[in-house]
């Protein structure tokens, strides 16, 4: 977002708070505590690398006498890299999802054709799991880009002032993203047990009692 203009930053802004006011009125009521949750992690991570960013600006010419000299700033430095790369992320949790379902569900269908499948288990627990990850990493990277966009305002040279209004839209970006991925993660759970109950999807009883035939314990 560092290349929009001064016009574009307000509209973004405002339609990214938009985003993010409908996602949390969306589960506000059956998920009051999941939306606290969130906003205190986001607050937890701007505090604490607000801290971070102000002691090793005002140690940045001693900085190898202090405590960021040895392994807590090599641990420091690993999270702050790990917590803003989303391809990273979003690769690690498609492979583990995939590694964990995928072959549930060929095998299922192929043994099925026998009638010996046996059903992947745990999968509403791993997308729940893998939905959670990718939500609290977006709200940490919000609390990181908040806590930059502070520190763009008198860190200069790390930071120009300029860049603080930009990193505050990004900020506003990422934890709408968290909140919408929550929303619809939720909404999608309601929907997907309506349409289970649909009369006209009956047919998959069918096709489950086929594919598990020759299995005593799915009769």
């Amino acid at each position: 977002m560092s290349g929009l203009s001064a016009v574009a930053l307000p509209f973004f802004s405002l339609a990214f708070v938009v985003t993010l006011c409908l996602s949390i009125m969306i589960v506000r009521r059956d998920h009051p505590h999941h939306v606290h949750t969130l906003w205190y992690i986001f607050s937890l991570t701007l505090c604490s690398v607000s801290i971070l960013f102000l002691y090793v600006y005002r140690n940045a010419t001693s900085i190898q006498d202090t405590i960021l000299s040895g392994m807590p700033g090599k641990i420091a430095v690993i999270f702050m890299d790990t917590s803003m790369d989303v391809h990273e992320e979003l690769y690690i949790l498609a492979t583990l999802s995939s590694l964990f379902i995928m072959p549930q569900v060929i095998s299922y269908f192929i043994s099925g054709i026998f009638g010996c499948g046996s059903p992947p288990v745990l999968v509403s627990t791993v997308s729940r799991i893998t939905t959670w990850a990718l939500i609290k990493f977006f709200c940490v990277l919000s609390g990181i880009l908040a806590a930059q966009s502070i520190f763009a305002l008198y860190g200069n040279p790390y930071l120009n002032p300029k860049d603080s209004a930009v990193k505050m839209v990004e900020a506003i970006f990422m934890i709408s993203v968290s909140f919408f991925i929550m929303g619809v993660y939720y909404k999608i759970a309601t929907l997907c047990e309506f349409i289970a109950g649909h009369p006209r999807l009956k047919w998959l009883e069918s096709l489950y009692r086929f594919m598990t035939r020759c299995r005593k314990d799915a009769i």
